[in-house]
């Protein structure tokens, strides 16, 4: 079974390196629009449609042709980002993940592409006619514009990014011509199709270039800083990029900031945003009406888990992903009738809803080393009951696993890795910690070599996914004291959170385990440390590995084999070298245990008013499709 999933991986794999080039869309001369344009066109304040839409707009085909109108009420938790908005908005990434199979890549804001035989280059091409949500061309000037004046900027871009940059060295961009770009690399570099599909190597030029010293007196950048409170021009250029929000799942983008999304801020205050269509969006259904059919978003700052929930049940919402709760799924149910929504369980691939990330570059000497000792984190995981579990915060719906990759989405999924020290085994775990010198003092916790009790930190974020890590946290520091240590849990907001993880702070840390699928070149953090914030485990060898080796701590001979063997995963042309190398990165996870997993593959209540249609009952939630994006929502409509 395994070896016809690789070679379908594989042949997939080949069809969108050889046929990229292959884009599904269309140009026809009559398009429909939703009435509140046609309106704006008739008043003389916009453009008609067939000038406002690319010549080859993408083109999604829907279950049901829809209707235009209505407004999706819903809520977000976190000033910062909002990501039920994120999922509704649709992500502007060059390319996409197809969710009828979740690992061939679709084209999405570029119509087509081309690998030189040695994949060393790849062409792109845009749509021509394109336009930001301000009316203004979207082309090849933009991705220049983020690669000279933004990335090439040692001010703007200290680092430099890793996904673009394979073999260490910084890729090239040449323009061929506005609506054609080419990506040169020093080395073969076939997976950037995947890094495609999760990243945006472009920014709107006609509205950034005004804060950039390159085409504004430099002077008179100072100036503005200072009007805006900021000490230095690149502070508030950073301040306007991200006014922009780029990514989906930016709040802090600003009312009317140009965007290639489905839909355009146009209001905020500090309890709701508001947003409505862009007219200038460049999808169609197959019957050439502009999408999306659905007129306005509204979005409601709540600032509790008890407020959301409510929210839903009384019927003031009418589409939430993001913080739902499993355990609440039962409620959830309950409510339907009376709320006028529907429930769905939509899968997650996610190799565990909470991974612990003991911080193998602990501050104290003596954690530290304790830490390291692989005996420690195997003990750790074998005092874990997943079972118990599984049935306290997930209803028994999850599958109890060690930190991998999942057989729902990868062909490198092994049981052996699955279930490696993922038994029930305090008994062992305690000789574990015996045969490391913890002696057990006369309180029954345990010593340090240097003779003070061990005493540790679970740390995390408590304003997403809050009950299901909490209350795993609680029944994890039970496990955990049983075998002598004391265990205190600190749960801090995301912002807080991620400045401890990323300064190395922390004890043990903990996320949902996201590089769990198939494109895991793309993204593996989890198993290599290469990102310094969320490769919690290897914080300051991450920051060794993104500086070239000029900040952080250089990692141990494993750790860098393991940075050899990504390198080997993303710039291979051989698909069976590739494979192999990601299979050795997962067998040194599960013998190493940089991450222990609790439980997996459970499903994630998705919470939709009943009178939406063109939703799918099942796709898959999950980080690296863009959450709720996959699902296509500006294909809803409203029946009634």
């Amino acid at each position: 079974m395994r070896k016809c999933l690789v070679a379908s991986l594989v042949l997939m794999l080949v069809f969108s390196l050889v046929f990229g080039n292959v884009s599904i869309s269309f140009s026809q001369k009559k398009y429909n629009e939703a009435p509140m344009l046609a309106e704006l066109v008739k008043a003389g304040k916009l453009p008609p449609v067939e000038q406002r839409l690319p010549k080859f707009p993408l083109v999604l085909q829907v279950k049901e042709i829809g209707k235009y109108g209505g407004t999706i009420r819903t809520q977000y938790r976190i000033v910062t980002q909002w990501h039920e908005v994120g999922s509704l908005v649709n992500w502007p990434t060059f390319l996409k993940i197809s969710p009828k199979d979740y690992r061939t890549v679709i084209p999405n804001i570029i119509r087509a592409w081309k690998f030189s035989n040695d994949y060393k280059s790849i062409t792109l091409y845009l749509r021509e006619g394109m336009k930001w949500s301000d009316g203004q061309p979207f082309t090849a000037d933009d991705i220049i514009f983020w690669y000279e004046d933004v990335i090439l900027n040692n001010e703007l871009t200290p680092v430099k990014p890793a996904d673009f940059s394979p073999g260490g060295k910084l890729m090239k961009v040449e323009k061929i011509d506005p609506y054609t770009v080419r990506f040169i690399f020093e080395t073969s570099y076939p997976v950037i199709l995947y890094i495609l599909t999760d990243s945006y190597p472009y920014l709107p030029k006609h509205y950034l270039m005004k804060y950039h010293p390159k085409y504004t007196p430099l002077k008179d950048l100072e100036k503005m800083a200072k009007e805006e409170k900021f000490e230095y021009w690149w502070q508030l250029f950073n301040k306007k990029v991200s006014d922009v929000g780029i990514g989906g799942l930016s709040a802090t983008r600003e009312v009317n900031a140009p965007t290639l999304s489905a839909y355009v801020v146009k209001s905020r205050t500090p309890t709701m945003v508001t947003l409505e269509r862009n007219p200038y969006y460049w999808k169609v259904d197959q019957a050439g009406n502009q999408l999306p059919y659905i007129d306005k978003i509204q979005a409601f700052f709540v600032e509790s888990p008890e407020v959301y929930n409510m929210r839903i049940l009384s019927g003031q919402v009418d589409f939430a992903d993001f913080n739902t709760d499993l355990n609440n799924y039962p409620v959830y149910k309950d409510g339907e009738v009376k709320g006028g929504y529907r429930v769905l369980l939509w899968p997650t691939p996610y190799g565990s809803g909470v991974a612990f990330m003991p911080n193998l570059n602990h501050k104290d000497p003596v954690l530290r080393k304790i830490f390291q000792d692989r005996r420690f984190r195997i003990a750790l995981s074998l005092a874990i009951n997943r079972d118990e579990i599984n049935q306290v915060v997930y209803l028994g719906l999850g599958t109890p696993m060690q930190a991998t990759v999942t057989p729902s989405t990868s062909p490198l999924y092994k049981k052996e890795y699955a279930e490696a020290y993922a038994r029930y085994d305090p008994k062992t775990a305690n000789k574990l910690l015996d045969e490391m010198g913890l002696k057990r003092g006369p309180d029954g916790i345990r010593l340090r070599p240097d003779g003070k009790p061990l005493e540790i930190t679970i740390e995390y974020d408590d304003t997403t996914f809050v009950f299901m890590r909490r209350s795993t946290c609680e029944l994890v520091k039970k496990y955990w004291e049983d075998l002598g240590i004391k265990v205190a849990l600190k749960s801090e907001p995301k912002e807080f959170y991620i400045q401890r993880v990323g300064a190395a702070e922390h004890d043990i840390g903990l996320w949902q385990l996201e590089s769990a699928e198939v494109f895991l070149f793309r993204s593996c953090r989890d198993f290599v440390p290469i990102q310094p914030v969320w490769s919690q485990w290897g914080t300051l060898w991450a920051v060794w590995y993104t500086t070239g080796g000029k900040g952080g701590e250089e990692p141990p001979e494993e750790i860098k084999r393991l940075y050899r063997l990504l390198d080997i995963a993303r710039t291979s042309i051989e698909s069976a070298r590739r494979l192999k190398a990601l299979d050795e990165i997962l067998a040194s996870q599960a013998k190493n245990l940089w991450n222990i997993g609790t439980v997996g593959l459970y499903p994630k209540p998705v919470i939709i008013n009943k009178n939406l249609a063109n939703v799918p009952e099942s796709v898959y939630f999950y980080w690296s499709y863009h959450f709720g994006s996959i699902a296509n929502p500006e294909t809803w409509f409203y029946k009634e």
